[in-house]
């Protein structure tokens, strides 16, 4: 079992250690870093197993150091994997590198998995600890964490029509369309201006906006703003993310367009 876990530099966790237990609970307020930290032990470990996916990726002793394209990872939370480091910018530099370690309670082993920006978009990253960090590769017989309650959305949604994203949201795919709903909403000037009004009531220091040109574009690009950082909307805490749901259902115009939603 895993008793410790320390996080540096992963979205707005800048240095962080928790022990844990065999059941662990997570207490704080909308965007403190709840989610951020399961996100982060789950990202390091997909990290871990996407270095089995590239041939070149050598252990010699203690170190395996490779890299890696994004498009490669296992997971990760965001689509842009630059984003997950403070500012929403990756750095080569190696004090600004992302860095997740683990302990093992048992052994006493500990692995530490480094993660910063490469050449050509790629990622460098190095795992230190042969003994756990060999474990941590396994795909077919993963490291496990259960997680309930925990919320989330695509990292990418294309544009959907009305009649679709209405029968999405009404069958409880709601967080399938997160974005369509967001982009719905604003088509009507008034109802989004009160939702924004509703958001920042709540989250006063937080702006929101979304965007998607039919002529240009693919999927719709939701953003948040908090703290003079511009950062996709699925960087937000699952807090911030349930209120945005929830006050653009209230504010969305169902009787034309969510119809058949309770």
């Amino acid at each position: 079992m895993i008793k410790k876990v320390a996080v540096k530099r992963f979205k707005n966790l800048n240095d962080i250690t928790i022990f844990l237990d065999k059941v662990n609970l997570i207490v704080g307020t909308n965007n403190s870093g709840k989610s951020s930290f399961l996100q982060a032990i789950q990202f390091a470990v997909s990290v871990a197993q996407t270095t089995v996916l590239e041939p070149n990726a050598r252990w010699t002793d203690d170190r395996l150091p490779t890299s890696i394209a994004s498009s490669q990872l296992v997971y990760s939370p965001l689509r842009d994997v630059s984003a997950l480091a403070p500012g929403g910018y990756l750095r080569e530099a190696i004090d600004h590198a992302i860095v997740i370690s683990f302990e093992e309670e048992e052994t006493g082993y500990v692995t530490t998995i480094t993660v910063r920006k490469g050449r050509n978009k790629n990622l460098v990253v190095s795992i230190d600890g042969r003994n756990l960090g060999e474990r941590l590769q396994n795909i077919e017989q993963p490291f496990r964490i259960y997680v309930p309650g925990l919320a989330g959305i695509p990292t990418i949604e294309e544009y959907k029509t009305p009649g679709i994203v209405r029968k999405a949201a009404a069958r409880g795919d709601a967080n399938n369309v997160f974005r369509n709903i967001l982009w719905l909403l604003k088509q009507d000037k008034h109802s989004w201006e009160q939702f924004v009004f509703d958001f920042q009531y709540v989250f006063p220091d937080m702006e929101i906006d979304v965007d998607f040109n039919p002529e240009r574009d693919e999927v719709i690009t939701a953003t948040i703003m908090f703290d003079g950082l511009e950062l996709p909307i699925d960087a937000a805490g699952t807090g911030v993310l349930q209120a945005i749901q929830i006050l653009s259902y209230i504010n969305l115009n169902f009787e034309s367009t969510l119809s058949s939603i309770n």
